[in-house]
């Protein structure tokens, strides 16, 4: 049992003192500027913009959604996914497990 334990102990030593020394380091941002040629938070708010109203562009795809960046149709199920949706699920997973604890108390009887 002792032995158990100790090799268990070993094990997580190892995992741990290996997971620290593969960790690379991580560069901060300085004022919102990221390292590399990337915008950072100097992103072009106007192109965003117009990207976000579903505008098309060009493309030599055959399918006239295929030009579209971004299409907000998604932000519809997401707002009904986590509004109503969630809402009615909680209530729905709350019911059945009170049905459980009846029928297993025997106040409900099939």
């Amino acid at each position: 049992m002792l032995i158990r334990f100790f090799s268990a102990l070993v094990v997580l030593a190892a995992l741990f003192c290996g997971s620290v020394t593969f960790v690379t380091p991580a560069y901060a941002q300085q004022q919102g500027e990221v390292p590399g040629q990337s915008l950072g938070l100097n992103s072009d708010s106007d192109l965003w913009r117009f990207v976000r109203t579903g505008n098309a562009g060009s493309t030599q795809m055959k399918d006239d959604l295929a030009a579209v960046m971004i299409q907000s149709e998604g932000d519809n199920w997401r707002a009904f996914r986590n509004g109503p949706l969630s809402n009615v699920g909680a209530y729905s997973v709350l019911g059945i497990i009170g049905l459980l604890v009846l029928v297993f108390l025997g106040v409900i009887v099939f």
